[in-house]
């Protein structure tokens, strides 16, 4: 990296094998969330005096960096394009880095409005990034880790939206329970309760008319015994 990291005097007078200590080390970094599970899949970006000398990503929660000369980095910690942790380091002071992100899992469960689970139905977290995922057969969406932070949470089943405002900033486990409008999903068309009350409407007064033609009907016949 063009800096001096060992100096010393030697004297030559035959073959010789000298060794000479350099002061550099390799770096070892370990993310956490706050709930303390360890993190995957991160970029690190090392800067030194506002110089970014190197980005490395890892699909792991743990990532190895190559011998740094001793000095004061920067560290920034990116998920999805978006800055999780940002700290001093110095290989002189250690080797293995632990460090612990704010990052929350978070679990969204949809439910119908009788309080019944949906599943398939797309749910989105949204502030300057997006991150989706659809609910399984128990309606819950879960995100392993978000960045804490305010978020617009939107379910989204067929043109029906239901949008809500949610604040991410546990360190457990957040659990988020939001009830939609919406009675059941037909191939992928959400039927409304609005949909339901004017469909109970219709089958009531077909009943009904149906009774009144039978009893009128009746009325109408003659029987000769």
């Amino acid at each position: 990296m063009g800096e001096e990291v060992a100096r010393e005097a030697i004297y030559l007078e035959k073959d010789s094998t000298f060794i000479i200590r350099a002061r550099v080390r390799s770096i070892q970094i370990k993310a956490f969330n706050a709930k303390g599970d360890p993190v995957q899949n991160y970029t690190a970006m090392l800067y030194l005096n506002k110089e970014i000398i190197g980005i490395w990503h890892t699909n792991h929660d743990t990532l190895k960096i190559s011998p740094l000369p001793f000095n004061n980095y920067t560290l920034v910690i990116m998920i999805n394009n978006y800055e999780v942790w940002k700290g001093k380091i110095n290989p002189r002071e250690s080797s293995n880095i632990m460090i612990t992100l704010k990052l929350a899992p978070v679990t969204i469960k949809v439910k119908n409005a009788f309080g019944a689970p949906l599943s398939r139905v797309s749910v989105f977290l949204r502030n300057n990034n997006t991150w989706s995922t659809l609910t399984d057969s128990s309606g819950r969406a879960i995100f392993n880790n978000i960045p804490f932070g305010n978020y617009t949470l939107t379910i989204k089943i067929g043109e029906v939206l239901a949008v809500e405002r949610v604040e991410i900033n546990s360190s457990s486990t957040q659990f988020i329970s939001i009830q939609v409008p919406v009675v059941v999903v037909i191939g992928g068309f959400p039927v409304l309760v609005i949909h339901a009350q004017i469909g109970i409407i219709i089958l009531v007064i077909l009943i009904m008319v149906a009774l009144i033609w039978h009893i009128f009907s009746k009325r109408g016949k003659i029987v000769i015994e």
